[in-house]
């Protein structure tokens, strides 16, 4: 079925990147999968949790990286010869400006919810 909203995929890469905000360690498409899965109904079965679907997730992660809001944690260690190389991809973090983006959009929220009281 075709999502009801039109503004869909700005509301699941908002949600991606505040999931990745939160979360300060990296985390992989994979991970988000299971994040943002749900229950599926199987009939007269038990429900079993699915994962969900990783294009969309793929795409907002692309889409944020080019805004320069993502960055990639790379695992490295020292080789035989003392070098260090890479080893694999942690996930994705955010960069400074993609922190700096969310704290303020957070503070504008914030001040929409919370006015000042006028003296």
């Amino acid at each position: 079925m075709a999502p009801y909203e039109a503004n869909w995929l700005f509301v699941r890469a908002a949600a991606i990147a505040r999931k990745i905000y939160t979360n300060n360690t990296g985390l992989g498409v994979n991970t988000l999968r299971q994040v943002f899965g749900s229950n599926q109904r199987n009939g007269t079965i038990s429900s079993h949790h699915h994962r969900a679907d990783g294009s969309v997730i793929r795409y907002c992660l692309k889409t944020l990286g080019k805004m320069n809001f993502l960055d990639l944690v790379l695992v490295q260690a020292e080789d035989e010869t003392g070098k260090m190389v890479q080893i694999s991809s942690k996930g994705k973090m955010l960069t400074k400006k993609g922190r700096a983006e969310m704290d303020k959009i957070a503070t504008q929220i914030y001040r929409k919810v919370h006015p000042v009281p006028k003296k």
